[in-house]
């Protein structure tokens, strides 16, 4: 099989699909790949390296596009990007098409493109791989992230996270306690730092203060977050929904009621955020001040550690494309791995995603008819 690696053009997107290690993995398999240059650069993966590994690399947007049976990346793919697409091709990436990406879901059904979201691809057990990744490093920036503006410097309250003799550590409220919540907590909590972990689901709870012992939990209710923003100095956002929008857990109101210089760290922006007053913001100009909060809503987090990121990402998209190799292509893997499926948007011109086509007020079509009429197709040539 061909593939298409290709540079990402997001501001502020530094990561790669595959590094050259992974591209390795398809080269000795019997694959072709084909890299944009430049593709791993801001990774400090040169082109080089890609070749050593038996990539070809080209040189245009067009030909990357065009080359690929599969084409991989990261981000969601821009609408002159999405252009590019071959008709019947396959769009491996990260789609977030429930966060208002409209266009890009007309061009994929137009030019009827098999696009498999990374962010709703599973495992049997449920577990989503490639979130789990992206979430188990963004958990610990935004700890990071969270400490640092509570400096008095960047118009926080002048406090340390973790403690000293006499000293209590600032209090961390996180909502969400699913891989990223309880990454945060895990390190909020290695810093010296006091943890409020809330959730709807009291398994979540249950497991998370089975794994991390020293923590609070609460169900998150209303009256329970509106109580534990008011305590908060730092509050993370770590509600992730795959495949749907981030509900408001936190309004503005709330956030009114929170101490002058605390700190809101929204890693759900991508997907709409936790909090009303949320809005996105970039690493250039990565804060701002809303009802005295100061807030950090940086859709891409995990790309400030692009290398780490690029590595993870990797480590998951390079098995799931060699499994697409030994198959003969996507469609074929499709009928054997429910997981696969699970990560299916559209196909065959149509919406297969039933969530997003509800967002969306499309006719959501039928996976296994599609596969169908694609094998009969195939038998007939």
């Amino acid at each position: 099989m061909q593939f298409s690696l290709v540079k990402e053009i997001r501001r502020g997107e530094n990561r790669v699909a595959l590094t050259p290690s992974g591209a390795g993995q398809l080269i000795a398999n019997g694959q072709e790949l084909f890299v944009q240059s430049g593709a791993g650069v801001a990774s400090h993966f040169p082109d080089k390296e890609y070749q050593d590994a038996g990539a070809t690399i080209v040189y245009t947007p067009e030909e990357a596009y065009a080359r690929g049976e599969v084409v991989v990346k990261v981000l969601p793919p821009k609408e002159e990007e999405a252009e590019l697409l071959q008709e019947d091709s396959c769009l491996v990436s990260f789609l977030q098409i429930a966060a208002g990406r409209d266009r890009l879901l007309d061009t994929l059904v137009k030019e009827r493109v098999l696009a498999l979201g990374l962010e709703l691809v599973s495992h049997q057990d449920g577990r989503k791989p490639l979130v789990t990744a992206m979430s188990e490093i963004a958990g610990q920036l935004a700890i990071q992230f969270g400490a640092n503006y509570l400096l008095s410097d960047h118009g926080g309250r002048g406090l340390l996270l973790g403690s000293i003799p006499g000293i209590a550590g600032a209090t961390v409220t996180i909502l969400g306690a699913g891989t990223l919540g309880t990454m945060a907590a895990r390190t909020a909590l290695g810093m010296g730092a006091q943890v409020v972990l809330l959730d709807r689901d009291i398994t979540q709870l249950r497991r998370a203060q089975h794994v991390l012992g020293n923590v609070a939990t609460m169900m998150a209710t209303a009256a329970n977050i509106r109580r534990s923003l008011a305590f908060a100095d730092i509050v993370i956002g770590a509600v992730s929904l795959p495949g749907d929008r981030t509900p408001h857990l936190a309004d503005r109101d709330m956030v009114r009621g929170m101490k002058p210089g605390a700190v809101i760290i929204d890693t759900s922006v991508d997907m709409g955020g936790c909090f009303e007053t949320t809005r996105p913001t970039t690493v250039e100009s990565p804060t701002y001040v809303a009802e005295g909060v100061v807030h950090c809503c940086i859709p891409n987090l995990p790309s400030l550690v692009c290398r780490t990121s690029s590595r993870a990402l990797s480590h998951s998209i390079a098995p799931l494309l060699l499994e697409m190799a030994r198959e003969g292509g996507a469609v074929p893997l499709l009928r054997r791995i429910d997981g696969l499926r699970d990560g299916v948007v559209t196909f065959a011109g149509q919406v297969m995603n039933s969530r997003v086509a509800e967002l969306y007020s499309r006719p959501a079509g039928d996976l296994d008819a599609a596969l169908q009429a694609w094998t009969g197709r195939e038998e007939r040539a």
